[in-house]
């Protein structure tokens, strides 16, 4: 009995042999519930298409082709179109990867070509992580109050000197391009530096070895033999980075202007895609919501594909990176990393300039990557500044407790949004922690190599960069034209949709890391697949999987964008999960607005909460990951 159950554990790590006796139908029933947990992923997926696509159906036919053509978005007269969106999208995006990709790549030389400490380098990488940690409200609300003021000077003078060139055409009076795609960039540089940095430690360490051997410099070293070897994984982080910038909603509605027309300025106010539909939707009639679909689908097309694979077609998974459970962006990414094993790097053809000039180069170009490396910590310690001065002065009991003024009253504070987001998110945390952990019992344990387990386990990473916005059209065409309200419920609905891919992805590469003699010791106990399951791998696994449901929880409680369009907002305290409810990403975006001074305090008292937040479960994340099996 023993060694048939021994033998039937194969090298995969699945669990095939049957369970004999009374504990047969156990192992069947449990069996399904996971099958149907990661069927249930693939369903997902499907029926949004479907849901968005059917809703966009009647514009579609209406608008055909034209609507990507057209340039007017007029209710009054019922003529849409979104070539002014799709323009500023492109625009902001590719000009937020110029910044952000060559700031990111520049980061990850600075980082591990011995240009720090191993315990600064750290610091200063954890530091540049802590930016991807604040939610993008928060970079919103600091680039209307401390980005603007800043560039605005410059804009101007540019535009008075040199207003004959296109890029500078127009003078910067408020929200525009320029300070969007600043912000993007920000955004976008944890993510390129992060990937970057695990690309260029993949690099065999006698390959920079053999390059110092041909009497090269360091930098001759790095820019002929490194980048290039490093190659494909830098590629995956800007193809990241792009996607990433695409997909950005709410610090894009609040930074650039939401103004429909196509212009070279850096200066001049724009709009995209996502930003249109934050902006649009929540007010919007039958006429234009099905517009609004439209537009929605035409993001998700103009989204990249964010999946790396070998030449042949077929997908590489490598469950750690740096003896570390692997984040969400990690994952997708992991295959593009490991092609640097078969990589062969390049033989570096050393100049013939004098040693002198070689050297002064190389001084150079490490004068401005030290200099790039500083850049980069500069907006992380503004808005720490700002969250801790602003927001910080206006923190105490009445705001953690008060409900939210009226436009002309002082005082007041945020606790009924900071109760509205403790329950979104503990009702995303309900539905996608169980179901994503069985799930990946499925992909990881029951049928690893099954094509349901192939596809779900793809469908999971392109989840992962399925933009946010996105999931709160979806839950609003299911739940809340169905219930006819917005509520709390479809807001938790929503969040759960983007948390789900964390955990599953997450917890999959948890079980999988469970040493196959454990498995095969508790087989020749005598234990069934579901004892082994529940004895052996969820307890083994469990810090992975902790890892990944509180980074999940922390994406979760910082996302704005699909509450705009499942909860919206409310004034009071939640009484129902079936009516509108306050959340804080949506209280500082509705008071960044606002012309009022109270308010504007209120924003920044919010933003340090839900900072504080985010930081807490990364930190936890962080600390769990840490343990070993």
């Amino acid at each position: 009995m023993a060694s048939h159950q021994f033998d039937n554990a194969d090298r995969s790590g699945s669990v095939s042999g049957p369970p004999s006796g009374g504990d047969y139908a156990l192992d069947r029933g449990f069996r399904g519930i996971a099958w149907f947990s990661a069927a249930l992923i693939l369903a997902l997926v499907v029926y949004i298409v479907i849901e968005i696509g059917g809703k966009a159906m009647p514009a579609i036919s209406e608008y055909g082709l034209g609507f990507l053509t057209s340039t007017s978005w007029n209710v009054q007269t019922g003529q849409f179109g979104i070539l002014p969106q799709i323009w500023g999208t492109l625009y902001s995006s590719l000009l937020a990867l110029m910044l952000g990709g060559v700031f990111g790549i520049a980061i990850a030389i600075f980082l591990t070509q011995d240009f720090l400490p191993s315990r600064l380098a750290a610091v200063f990488r954890t530091i540049i992580e802590l930016l991807a940690a604040i939610p993008s409200v928060v970079f919103g609300l600091w680039g209307i109050y401390v980005l603007i003021p800043l560039l605005r000077p410059v804009a101007n003078w540019l535009h008075a000197n040199l207003g004959g060139v296109p890029f500078f055409g127009t003078s910067l009076s408020g929200p525009g391009l320029a300070p969007a795609a600043l912000v993007l960039a920000i955004m976008i540089l944890p993510t390129v530096a992060s990937i970057s940095v695990d690309a260029l430690r993949q690099i065999p360490y006698k390959v920079k070895e053999a390059a110092y051997g041909m009497g090269t410099t360091r930098w001759e070293a790095i820019l002929k033999v490194m980048l290039p070897t490093a190659s494909s994984g830098i590629l995956a982080a800007l193809v990241l980075g792009f996607g990433r910038a695409l997909g950005e909603t709410m610090a894009l509605a609040m930074l650039i202007g939401n103004s429909n027309q196509i212009s070279l300025s850096l200066f001049a106010p724009a709009n995209t895609l996502a930003a249109l539909l934050a902006s649009s939707f929540p007010e919007a009639g039958p006429v234009e919501i099905r517009a609004l679909m439209y537009a929605a689908l035409a993001s998700v097309g103009h989204h990249p594909d964010r999946q790396r694979r070998r030449p042949g077609g077929h997908e590489i998974r490598h469950p750690q990176i740096r003896g570390r459970t692997m984040s969400a962006t990690d994952l997708a990414v992991e295959s593009a990393i490991r092609d640097l094993e078969t990589t062969p790097a390049p033989k570096p053809s050393l100049h013939r300039a004098p040693l002198e000039l070689r050297a002064l180069k190389s001084g150079i170009l490490t004068g401005l990557t030290w200099i790039a490396a500083l850049l980069a910590s500069v907006p992380l310690f503004s808005v720490i500044y700002e969250l801790v001065v602003a927001g910080g002065s206006r923190l105490n009991w009445e705001t953690l407790t008060a409900l939210p003024p009226s436009a002309f009253d002082l005082g007041g504070g945020f606790g009924n949004a900071i109760i509205g987001t403790g329950v979104m998110v503990g009702i995303a945390t309900l539905i996608s922690v169980p179901i994503g952990i069985l799930a990946a019992v499925y992909l990881a344990i029951l049928d690893p190599d099954s094509k349901l387990a192939h596809t779900v386990r793809f469908l999971a990473k392109v989840l992962t960069g399925f933009p946010s916005i996105l999931a709160g059209v979806f839950v609003y065409a299911v739940m809340v034209v169905t219930m006819k309200t917005y509520s709390a419920l479809a807001g938790g609905v929503a969040l759960a949709v983007l948390m789900l891919p964390t955990v599953v992805l997450a917890a999959e590469q948890a079980m999988a890391m469970v040493p196959k003699k454990m498995k095969d010791a508790a087989f020749g106990m005598g234990c069934t697949r579901t004892q082994v399951i529940l004895k052996v791998v969820l307890p083994t696994g469990a810090s992975g999987i902790l890892t990944g449901v509180m980074l999940a929880i922390a994406g979760a409680a910082g996302n704005s964008a699909p509450l705009l369009f499942t909860a919206l907002f409310s004034d009071y305290y939640l009484r129902s999960l079936t009516e509108p409810t306050a959340s804080l990403a949506i209280l500082i975006f509705n008071f960044s607005g606002m012309p009022y001074e109270n308010q504007i305090q209120l924003a920044w008292a919010a933003s340090l909460v839900l900072v504080l937040i985010v930081l807490v479960f990364n930190v936890l994340a962080r600390i769990v990951g840490r343990q070993k099996y």
